[in-house]
Order: C-alpha cells, then structure tokens, then sequence
C-alpha cells in the first residue's frame, strides 16, 4: 500500500512524515506589456528581492507563469466600456487591434 505523502499540514505549511516542513506562497499577479520595459524592471527587482528574502531557506522553487490573452475578446470587452463623444473612434482601433496583433490566425 502506498502511503500518502503528507502527514499533517497547518494553514499553508505541509509536514511530510520525515517531518520537512513545506510552504507555499502565491503571490499577485503581474501583468508586463510587451514594450513596457519600466514595468517589466519593476517585476524583476520584485522577483529579486523575493529570492534575497527567502536565501535562508534550503530550497526555493518559484515559477513565472505565462496567461495567454485572447485578444479579439479582451478588444470586444474593451469596446463595449466606450462612452460619449469619443465612443466610435475607440471601437475603430480597438476592432483594427484585433486584426493587427501579431500572431497570425487560423480561421475556421
């Protein structure tokens, strides 16, 4: 029989039955532009100071998860949050960024 890994666990801490002590963090989530290198800086000194922080620790993993974005839905709810005088020429490059993103599309 196999034995399950865990033996206990305490709010985000797990105890394997040799007694190490696993924790997990999550932390907010960044979203960088692609041309937005003050933002992209600002993430790296974050992740940095995260690794200083936690150097005392024996182990550290921590993973840079990529969010595909569907671009044609995020430019359709972009275009419906449009008001007033301005309205029509924001819908306008909205639907040409959709067209515009860069990647080429598969049409069905």
């Amino acid at each position: 029989m196999i034995q399950f890994p865990i033996h206990s666990y305490k709010n985000n801490v797990i105890y394997t039955h040799e007694m190490q002590a696993w924790a997990y963090y999550r932390v907010h989530v960044n979203t960088v532009g692609v041309n937005e290198q003050e933002a992209e800086n600002n993430l790296v000194d974050l992740l940095q100071r995260l690794a200083w922080q936690m150097a005392a620790f024996e182990e550290i993993d921590y993973k840079i998860v990529l969010i595909p974005v569907d671009i044609d839905k995020r430019m359709e709810s972009l275009q419906q949050q449009y008001e007033g005088r301005y309205a029509e020429t924001g819908k306008y490059y909205a639907e040409r960024a959709k067209g515009c993103s860069g990647f080429q599309r598969k049409h069905d």
